[in-house]
């Protein structure tokens, strides 16, 4: 795959379920090793001590009804299914977006985001759970209650309502955003990453079994965030001239694609510009780059088939890239892995 990979096609935007898994693996981003959007309703999480986590999507057109009896079996039925093919289990978790999932008396979920324990829940709420805990091993003789453990039982509330995606994925606009902060990513990159996630976590009845693990979810993002590179910062740093912006912008993608396939290239300049650092550790680290670009792109100008002075500035920009690729990749894996 291309390290500057043009996105195609286009979603309608995230269905629940989809918009559920995203929000639970960037909030727990450090402590998962993979995440399976798969089945319906069904979220698995693969966490990094190899326990696991089963996650049940459950979304109600109306947002003030209860969860219908019949859903809330379903989504234990579930739950004890996994319950009994798995033993190491960390986490069991119903998440709505209804504000009232069990009872109108309870206003615990009014809020947009909130995750109680079983035990945390309102009595009359712990009463429902059980009793279709009851129900459900009544009726289907291949459960014990003793299977379920309520202990590892939570429910969450993220909100999903509203006419379009600005309305609906508030919550997980707040999550990215906390996410893009800590990877030290550019708020502009919001919509990109959106966009680009909504296909990475994308599950439909030709995959049906989406697994993502961190790596390429890591992969996937510094692709996205590299594929739309701030080129407005790049002319203000660098003084490209006005005369040669529009050239810049139309050219320098041609051989941004030959040089990053030449990874002996990429190696050159990787390894020139940490002998550069080295050398320059006591001034700025900005200062430091633009002062390498300049030197570096002379050297390897004619070796991406560069050979017109006017074409410099695409050398720049080239090395440039490759310099920052490194630094975005090392912010995003140090948002993404817990270092313990």
């Amino acid at each position: 795959m291309s390290l500057f990979r043009n996105a195609s096609g286009i979603r309608k935007g995230f269905n629940y379920q989809d918009m559920v898994a995203l929000y639970y693996f960037l909030d727990n981003i450090k402590e998962i090793k993979e995440i399976k959007n798969e089945g319906e309703d069904d979220v698995d999480i693969v966490f990094n001590d190899g326990s696991l986590g089963f996650l049940q999507a459950k979304e109600t057109k109306n947002i003030d009804t209860t969860l219908k009896v019949g859903i809330l079996r379903k989504a234990l039925i579930a739950l004890f299914d996994d319950c009994v093919a798995h033993k190491n289990i960390k986490l069991l978790e119903i998440i709505t977006n209804s504000n009232y999932p069990f009872s109108k008396k309870d206003i615990s979920f009014l809020q947009p985001y909130g995750k109680f324990i079983f035990k945390d829940l309102k009595a009359n709420s712990q009463q429902k759970i059980n009793k279709q805990i009851e129900n459900i091993c009544k009726s289907e003789k291949k459960y014990n209650k003793e299977d379920f453990d309520t202990d590892k039982l939570a429910i969450t509330k993220i909100s999903y309502e509203g006419s379009d995606d600005r309305s609906k994925l508030q919550e997980l606009k707040n999550i990215i955003y906390e996410f893009i902060s800590d990877a030290e990513i550019s708020p502009s990159y919001y919509k990109r990453l959106l966009h680009s996630w909504s296909f990475l976590f994308y599950r439909n009845s030709d995959e049906p079994k989406n697994r993502i693990s961190k790596k390429k979810f890591i992969d996937y993002t510094e692709l996205t965030v590299m594929d739309a590179p701030d080129l407005d910062e790049f002319i203000r740093k660098f003084d490209v001239k006005a005369g040669n912006i529009d050239y810049i912008k139309e050219n320098y993608e041609d051989y941004l694609e030959k040089a990053i396939l030449d990874y002996s290239l990429i190696t050159i300049v990787e390894s020139d510009f940490d002998k550069f650092s080295l050398k320059n550790r006591d001034k700025v680290e900005a200062d430091n780059i633009v002062q390498f670009v300049n030197e570096e792109s002379s050297i390897i100008f004619e070796k991406i088939g560069l050979n017109n002075q006017d074409d410099l500035d695409i050398a720049k920009i080239i090395v440039w890239l490759i310099v920052i690729r490194r630094r975005f990749l090392n912010n995003i894996e140090r948002a993404s892995i817990n270092e313990n």
